[in-house]
């Protein structure tokens, strides 16, 4: 079957919206701090992670990058099912640092409503401009 726009917008997004937490946190697992790349785990590189849940935050929510934080494979996949307690209280912490509350985010997410075809082209405008300005930031380092 064919994919309508709209599909192949979202998986644009969603790679984009990647690719910017990725860039922002530098490649580095924000729980560990270690920078696990594909060289060290082939096919397993740092994961961009939704803080508030895709399913739950509607598209606006899924495509703000303030929802984003860098981990790597085995933080992302083991220690957040083991650990959510701990990994809870860490995200508090790690967006205090960032200038933001977990109730400000949700807040935020929620006040967005759905998006239109329309908003979805402006988000990747906003995330490719953005992407080009870490990517900038980032070679000087």
């Amino acid at each position: 079957m064919k994919k309508s726009y709209r599909t192949k917008l979202r998986e644009k997004l969603d790679k984009l919206w990647s690719k910017v937490v990725r860039t922002r946190d530098r490649y580095i697992c924000q729980w560990c701090q270690y920078r696990r790349g594909e060289e060290i785990f082939p096919n397993k590189r740092n994961h961009a992670h939704h803080i508030i849940a895709k399913g739950a935050c509607g598209f606006h929510g899924r495509f703000m990058v303030n929802n984003g934080i860098t981990l790597c494979y085995y933080c992302h996949i083991y220690l957040i099912k083991q650990k959510s307690r701990e990994f809870n209280k860490f995200l508090d912490k790690w967006l205090l640092n960032n200038g933001l509350t977990y109730n400000e985010l949700e807040c935020r997410i929620k006040a967005a409503s759905k998006m239109t075809t329309e908003e979805m082209e402006e988000r990747c405008e906003q995330l490719e401009n953005t992407l080009i300005i870490l990517e900038t930031e980032n070679e000087g380092l």
